[in-house]
Parts: structure tokens; sequence; C-alpha cells
């Protein structure tokens, strides 16, 4: 008889915005419909991006002939216009521009950013410090003595 040991994963977040809180719903939605039981990163990368009725990529997004979308100024924006083509580097700098500045009055979460969680599995073995590696592989990774 062969025993099958399944990856258990469970989160805890603190301090996030309520944007995210619908991309992760959303996420676990898409999921949820296509008969998976796990949210990846790609589910959430879909569920921001397909955030409604215009996602924060999307409108600060460039647009041909335009100039680009600045903090703190009033923008023209026309979501018709055509997007301008990005290499994956200039994707990368134009989310961190988009980044808010920090929050620091009285309003926001009164507490810092925590992320707590629980492990167990043979594909779940040291990939919550960003290596996937592991799971790209489905080699589990040993632990670092």
């Amino acid at each position: 008889m062969t025993t099958t040991e399944r990856d258990e994963t469970s989160v805890t977040v603190t301090s996030v915005a309520p944007a995210l809180i619908g991309a992760l719903h959303r996420a676990a939605k898409r999921v949820t419909d296509r008969g998976d039981t796990c949210i990846g990163t790609e589910d959430l990368l879909l569920a921001i991006l397909e955030a409604g009725p215009l996602s924060a990529l999307e409108v600060w997004w460039p647009r041909e002939g335009t100039p680009p979308i600045q903090r703190g100024m009033i923008n023209d924006f026309d979501p018709s216009a055509p997007q301008r083509a990005l290499t994956f580097d200039e994707l990368k700098t134009l989310v961190a521009q988009i980044i808010p500045t920090p929050n620091n009055d009285e309003h926001g979460p009164s507490r810092p950013v925590t992320v707590n969680y629980e492990l167990s599995g043979p594909k779940c073995r040291a990939i919550p410090d960003g290596d996937r590696t592991a799971a790209l592989t489905g080699q589990p990774r040993r632990a670092q003595p």
C-alpha cells in the first residue's frame, strides 16, 4: 500500500491593503473554478492584472504619444489610447514607480506588516524565502543546518 504525503500551507498576513484582499479572493475563485486547490504566484498576478474596472497597472501603463503619468500631478488619462510596448525591465520599473509612498500619518494600518506561515509536505521545504527552484523542478531542497 502506498501513502501519499500532501502539501499543507497556511499564511496569515497583517496590515495589507484592501485591494490585495480583493486580489486574493479573485485568485482563490479562479483556482476553485478550475478545480485546483492551491493559489500560486501566477494566479495572484493574473488576479491583480484583471482588477476592474481598471487595474492600477492598466491606469499607469504608458500610452503611445502621451507623457507618462506622474504621481502628485493631475494627469489626463485616456484608457482608449494605444498602450506602449514595454520590455520586462521597463515593466518592473513601472511597477516600482506606482508603489505608494509610506503612509506616515494617522491613517492606515496600526501595526507593521508581518507574514506568518506554516508548511508541511514534500514540495514545501525551503520555498517561503523565495526559492522557487524546488517548486519548479518538483525536487524539494534540503533545509540548511
